[in-house]
């Protein structure tokens, strides 16, 4: 009977050892996690934005979470205590991309859920235009050469300014940051052009004036044509000449 009690006691002894054993092994594996909210805002008026491809990662630089911001905040749970970084690693359209990385850190003492807020700039809207002169010009002589319908188109391919040259340079004012095609329509009677499209590129600070100078060379056949007007006029001088000639020696 005394072995039996004595088993028995030494059973529950056992038990009761194992349940701590248990219990203290638990309570060191089991670490608390927390969460936080994370928001995307405006700099300036604070309003939530979305659109916003935001990196979450821990302290040893390993990704947590990637998500798309929306207009409500993005809950990211299962935190561990310690240190954490967000970053903009794709700017939401209108918004210039930061390169800020925010650092926060999740703390037993501070509230779960907590909001982190993360800020994203406007693009400033340019308002600086810039100016274009064309001057259209004899290659050989370096004269004005008028006559000539030209063509300016922006980036995508929308006519800006259609004109026909005179003995003046050509400008046009107001033009946006960009890729504008100058395009020679028809050329001047007589005349050839070597640089009949010409692409011009106007910065964002439009700082300078563009001067693109249009050179015509004259065709061989021009030449020609003239000496044979040259040629036809002494002829019907010399024809009429000798045909007064004629007559005074018949009178």
């Amino acid at each position: 009977m005394k072995n039996k009690v004595l088993t028995v006691i030494f059973a529950l002894f056992a038990f009761l050892m194992m349940g701590n054993v248990e219990a203290a092994t638990t309570s060191e594996t089991d670490e608390e996690t927390y969460s936080v909210v994370i928001v995307h805002r405006d700099s300036q008026s604070e309003i939530i934005v979305a659109g916003a491809t935001i990196t979450m990662k821990d302290e040893n630089g390993q990704v947590v979470e990637t998500w798309v911001s929306t207009k409500e905040g993005h809950k990211v749970s299962g935190l561990t205590a310690g240190k954490y970084t967000l970053e903009i690693v794709s700017a939401p359209e209108g918004y210039e991309l930061s390169k800020d990385v925010i650092s926060f850190a999740v703390i037993p003492t501070l509230q779960d859920g907590r909001e982190v807020t993360i800020y994203s700039k406007a693009k400033t809207a340019n308002t600086k235009v810039g100016t274009i002169t064309v001057t259209n010009i004899d290659a050989a002589t370096k004269k004005p050469v008028a006559g000539t319908t030209l063509t300016l188109k922006d980036a995508n391919g929308k006519v800006v300014e259609t004109w026909v040259t005179d003995k003046k340079a050509h400008t046009i004012t107001g033009l946006k940051p960009g890729t504008y095609t100058l395009i020679v329509e028809k050329t001047t009677a007589g005349y050839d052009v070597s640089n009949g499209v010409v692409k011009i590129e106007i910065d964002d600070e439009c700082d300078t004036i563009s001067e693109v100078t249009i050179r015509h060379t004259a065709l061989p056949e021009t030449a020609d044509g003239i000496m044979l007007i040259f040629a036809g006029f002494a002829l019907t001088i010399a024809t009429g000449a000798f045909g007064m000639y004629k007559l005074s020696k018949q009178n």
